[in-house]
């Protein structure tokens, strides 16, 4: 059984989550590698929780982005915005709608969209 209890999401809806384990991925940034990559995943933990907003209500509105066009929409770095990308798809907030477009390298890049 899954402990409960009722708290805002994100997103600042009130509702009865799972309690989450604030130190892994993907509620914190995670690092794949201990030294720079450690260090710049704790330098972007107070960020990411309201990157990860930003990111989800851009979606919320405009339904369907590449997560290169979500940064250009914030006018934030991609390599901001990816790893936030991420982290709302494996929290099942968003999902790959199915399509791709090319991103600014010219390779397909995954469509998102809320769930």
């Amino acid at each position: 059984m899954v402990k409960m209890r009722r708290r805002k999401d994100p997103f600042g809806k009130s509702e009865d989550l799972p309690l989450f384990d604030d130190t892994q991925y993907p509620t914190r940034p995670g690092f794949t590698a201990r030294g720079t990559s450690e260090d710049a995943a704790r330098a972007m933990h107070l960020a990411a929780h309201s990157l990860r907003a930003k990111v989800y209500n851009v979606l919320r509105r405009r339904k369907l982005l590449t997560a290169d066009e979500i940064a250009g929409e914030l006018e934030l770095s991609r390599l901001t915005i990816r790893p936030r990308v991420s982290e709302l798809y494996v929290s099942g907030f968003i999902e790959p709608s199915g399509k791709y477009r090319p991103n600014r390298s010219g390779k397909r890049a995954i469509v998102w969209r809320p769930k």
